[in-house]
């Protein structure tokens, strides 16, 4: 099974999944208010702020052909699950669009999405 861990903001909403048939996580950051959309950009990157802040990028992003979404892939997301459990807030940017995250009550979700991950290795 496909792990996920869904998270709801005003703004949008951020998905991470893990596939074990294809051993890869993706975090993908859908807008929901109108007329906001990711432009096509060199740089995605989440700065995490808090505990234990941390920025990560990619120049491996993918747009959704409305714009609405953005999704970036790895076979490894240490840094993003450590960022998403031990910091207070996320943002993330692309181009000139940004979504700010609340990450309050996401350790005990990141901890479970984890074990899933474990447990689907094993």
């Amino acid at each position: 099974p496909i792990c996920t861990l869904y998270h709801p903001t005003e703004k949008g909403d951020v998905t991470v999944t893990y596939d074990p048939a294809r051993e890869e996580y993706a975090i993908a950051l859908r807008f929901v208010l109108p007329d906001l959309t990711w432009p096509q950009a060199d740089t995605f990157s989440v700065d995490f702020i808090g505990e234990k802040s941390i920025r990560i990028a990619t120049d491996r992003q993918q747009v959704s052909a409305d714009g609405t979404t953005i999704t970036a892939t790895d076979t490894g997301f240490d840094n993003v699950l450590d960022g998403l459990q031990y910091n207070a807030i996320a943002e993330a940017r692309s181009g000139n669009a940004s979504m700010v995250i609340s990450l309050s009550g996401a350790p005990e979700p990141v901890a479970t999405f984890r074990s899933c991950g474990a447990a689907a290795l094993s």
